[in-house]
């Protein structure tokens, strides 16, 4: 209830601000929960609000008519009707002349005050809720398939249908905006982050946007079948695009966004979450330009190759390869290898980049292959080569 009040007082007093006269409000019991005026009446029973309740109508109230009563007012006092009840009186004082004329008008304003505030919290209960849901999801150690379902009744979303994670990652942008000299609120800027991502990017029912945390927002976006998920593929760049543009005219300069692959439902969209955070990874690592990827960026697939390579044939390929590095112009070797074979194994390309001349290259080449038994011309060696020395 103290918070209810505190509501109460808050509305008063900006309703007093654009109002000729004071204002009250009591609640459905006779309690005045509001005033402006005195604010020693909080708290106390209001008969009169009692009586406009009952009749459910505007009255008003003369000198002449509270002579003898405790804690009546002149003026007038009209329901507040909210979800078709009347639940609040709303007492507008001074002479009932004077305010009458005012009754209608103020009494639709703070109802539409009401509404509005009641609309927001609501908005902003539905909101946390879902970015709970996101978070149970994403960051869940152990998930249950009861409580998916009952968040997915909740958000009317389909638990059994085919999806994939887009993670939208903005840094420390959205709190450095707050704190800077953007004075909007953190909750307000956050939808309008939100809006131009659904903008982006959803365009389809039964889909999931929200805040991760303050860095990162979660796109849960369903697709029909692996064509469909290829279909948006080859549109990731040009939403991504669109999306970065929008943002930047929100003052959010870093935008780095990836996406993940499929999954036949919600209890195990964490596995594209991940496979989605570790693009982001290598790509920001790498420096990938443009700074958006998929599982279809080949570039992001090949850095990310060495580690998926299982931890026995790690280690027999270094201990292979170790002559190599325990050369003392190892670092020297393996640049110009990595370059050689970046450069698609053409020499004249690999030694232009190094900013050497090709015999030096060649000799480099031959130094490595007489070290690790490899031929440096066959790419299917090279590769292997490659994968050890990018770990």
């Amino acid at each position: 209830m103290y918070g209810f009040v505190q509501f109460a007082q808050s509305l008063v007093n900006a309703v007093s601000n654009v109002s000729p006269f004071p204002i009250s409000l009591s609640h459905k019991d006779g309690e005045i929960i509001g005033d402006a005026t005195n604010t020693d009446r909080i708290g106390t029973i209001h008969q009169p609000s009692l009586k406009v309740l009952q009749a459910n109508t505007t009255l008003t109230f003369h000198k002449e008519d509270i002579k003898g009563t405790e804690n009546v007012l002149p003026g007038v006092a009209t329901p507040l009707i909210f979800d078709h009840k009347a639940i609040m009186v709303l007492g507008i004082i001074g002479d009932p002349k004077e305010v009458e004329p005012y009754a209608i008008l103020m009494k639709n304003y703070v109802e539409m005050m009401w509404q509005e505030t009641f609309r927001k919290q609501i908005e902003d209960l539905e909101t946390k809720a879902l970015e709970t849901f996101v978070q149970y999801l994403i960051s869940a150690d152990c998930i249950t398939h009861e409580n998916v379902e009952q968040y997915c009744r909740m958000f009317h979303v389909a638990y059994n249908q085919r999806r994939f994670c887009i993670i939208v990652d903005i840094g420390s942008s959205l709190l450095d905006s707050i704190n800077g000299e953007t004075q909007i609120g953190i909750d307000s800027f956050k939808k309008t982050l939100l809006n131009s991502t659904k903008k982006s990017f959803l365009d389809r029912d039964d889909s999931v946007c929200a805040f991760l945390n303050t860095e990162k927002i979660i796109l849960l976006i369903p697709v029909s079948s692996d064509d469909d998920f290829l279909q948006m593929m080859h549109g990731f760049t040009e939403r991504c695009k669109k999306l970065i543009q929008l943002f930047q005219n929100y003052g959010i300069a870093h935008t780095t966004i990836a996406a993940g692959s499929t999954y036949p439902n919600l209890h195990h969209i964490k596995q594209s979450y991940k496979e989605a955070e570790d693009l982001l990874k290598v790509g920001k690592e790498l420096s990938i330009s443009p700074p958006f990827y998929h599982a279809y960026n080949w570039d992001v697939q090949l850095a990310l190759l060495p580690q998926k390579i299982e931890q026995n044939s790690r280690d027999q390929l270094r201990f292979l390869l170790n002559p190599l590095f325990e050369k003392e112009d190892f670092t020297e070797l393996a640049r110009s290898f990595i370059m050689y074979c970046t450069h698609n194994l053409n020499i004249s390309k690999a030694a232009k980049a190094l900013y050497i001349h090709r015999n030096t290259l060649i000799y480099r080449l031959n130094k490595i292959e007489k070290i690790t038994f490899i031929d440096s011309g066959k790419f299917e060696h090279c590769l292997l080569l490659y994968l050890v020395l990018k770990e």
